[in-house]
């Protein structure tokens, strides 16, 4: 029977890697892959709100674009990487796990208000569309 477990299990992940790409979900069993890709998400959401990387990682600045830059770049690794916990992200903006909660709560009701962070989180989507077509993710 312990010979048969890993092949059950390599079944059971399988099943589980199609259900996600069904899904248009994306898993990396790769740690330093998936790494990559978080620090490319966290350039386009940088790159688009013209702050600095190292403020949005490692400072706690409470200027606003630095805010939104980090609130989206969570929300959207947290909606393409359902496997993750909510320390993992934490740890990803070096910050507490409470933030990742509010930055999740309250991102989507601004979505469905604020009109300028739709047309920024539809602007940002569609270049990490095309960072996961390039990479052949899909």
């Amino acid at each position: 029977m312990d010979r048969l477990a890993h092949i059950l299990n390599r079944d059971a992940i399988n099943k589980l890697h199609d259900k996600l790409k069904n899904k248009k979900y994306f898993y990396y069993n790769n740690k330093l892959k998936s790494e990559i890709m978080f620090d490319k998400i966290i350039n386009i959401t940088c790159d688009h709100y013209k702050v600095n990387v190292n403020d949005v990682v490692t400072t706690s600045n409470r200027k606003r674009p630095v805010v939104m830059a980090k609130y989206l770049a969570m929300y959207i690794i947290y909606q393409d990487f359902p496997y993750l916990y909510d320390t993992h992200v934490a740890k990803i903006f070096n910050c507490h796990r409470t933030t990742v909660f509010y930055a999740l709560k309250t991102l989507p009701d601004l979505l469905e208000v604020d009109k300028r962070t739709q047309e920024n989180y539809k602007s940002i989507r569609k270049k990490i569309d095309i960072l996961y077509t390039k990479s052949n993710i899909k």
